[in-house]
């Protein structure tokens, strides 16, 4: 890729210096969240529409952040879907505009990042636009036609922009980091210590939520495969690989000491209320299956050049994997087949 300077391509000089005081007015109000949210999101959209009558990079990095600070699921509903329909309005021509521009990959990864996060948000309607923005850039890759374009599954979606950040930005800094950010985030240790051992009668059919991704073993399972793949890339970067040490480094302890909490849970030979209510718990599962990704990973990383063993012995920690498993899935707690393979003696297929 040619190194590319601070400019944009194909600037309009005529337009320009208008075009750029008002997109910085507008940026301006987003981020200082100026106003109402119906204003907000128009202002998402006309920024949108001027981010290619500017030259200056600058405007491409705030627009970035403002797309990062609006996706939270804390953001009003209709923000969030300007954030989706700004994505497929700008997103696509921001990365053709940018293909020959040194900051291409960190673009690509941002906007890929929160493609993702949009397409767990809790509104169909947000996840359904989302969905447009990486058929876009499906269609794109393939070089078909951009006016009749197939909307594709929210799943495929899903996949689609894992596939494209692992081949265009794995070896980008913070790629590594926007895959674990997808991973369930909770401490299992804290969630344990937080349950209480009598909280009385639970439910079994407590409403499903709408959306499938917000099941933490979904992501975890669609996360887990480019996990390791990212893995297998770190004798192609030193750089990667300083990362994956690091990595490995900082969460060895904090995951040992998870599965050191799983090997001490005695479940009753029969279903006991409190065990039952711990079943029951979505901060449980949350937990668990973030832990045992990480734990997967850790495992993966241990087998491979990408992490000096000295932070523990991998056969053992696959040992350990394999009996936290094996009581988890006898007392209730199922395991998609790719996590079970996972912990198996052979290597998992990527």
């Amino acid at each position: 890729m040619a190194g590319g300077g601070s400019a944009l391509p194909q600037p309009l000089p005529d337009s320009e210096p208008c075009s750029s005081e008002c997109l910085h007015l507008l940026l301006q109000d987003l981020e200082i969240q100026k106003g109402g949210p119906e204003y907000l999101s128009q202002a998402l959209h006309a920024a949108s529409l001027l981010l290619f009558h500017v030259s200056d990079f600058r405007f491409c990095t705030r627009w970035c952040s403002i797309l990062e600070c609006q996706r939270a699921p804390e953001a009003p509903e209709v923000l969030r879907i300007a954030c989706s329909e700004a994505l497929c309005a700008a997103g696509l021509p921001l990365i053709n505009n940018l293909r020959d521009h040194s900051s291409l990959p960190a673009i690509m990864m941002r906007l890929i990042n929160t493609g993702l996060y949009l397409l767990q948000d809790q509104s169909q309607e947000v996840r359904q636009k989302a969905a447009r923005f990486a058929s876009l850039l499906h269609h794109s890759r393939r070089g078909n036609d951009q006016r009749s374009v197939c909307i594709m599954q929210i799943n495929q979606a899903l996949l689609l922009l894992l596939d494209l950040l692992l081949q265009e930005c794995w070896d980008t800094p913070g790629a590594l980091e926007v895959l674990l950010s997808h991973l369930p985030q909770a401490d299992l240790r804290s969630v344990l210590r937080e349950a209480s051992p009598a909280r009385g009668s639970c439910s079994l059919y407590e409403q499903d939520e709408a959306n499938v991704f917000a099941e933490p073993s979904v992501m975890s399972a669609h996360l887990l495969p480019y996990l390791l793949q990212m893995a297998e890339k770190s004798s192609q970067s030193s750089a990667l690989a300083q990362t994956l040490t690091a990595w490995a480094e900082k969460n060895t302890a904090q995951v040992l000491d998870n599965l050191t909490d799983c090997e001490q849970l005695q479940p009753a030979e029969t279903l006991t209320p409190s065990w039952l209510a711990l079943l029951v718990d979505p901060r449980f599962h949350f937990a668990l299956w973030g832990l045992f990704a990480r734990a997967v990973f850790l495992l993966h990383l241990l087998k491979t050049s990408a992490c000096p063993q000295r932070h523990c012995d991998p056969l053992s920690v696959q040992m350990r994997l394999q009996t936290v498993c094996t009581l988890l899935t006898q007392n209730g707690v199922h395991f998609t087949p790719a996590l079970t393979a996972a912990v198996s003696v052979e290597e998992p297929r990527l």
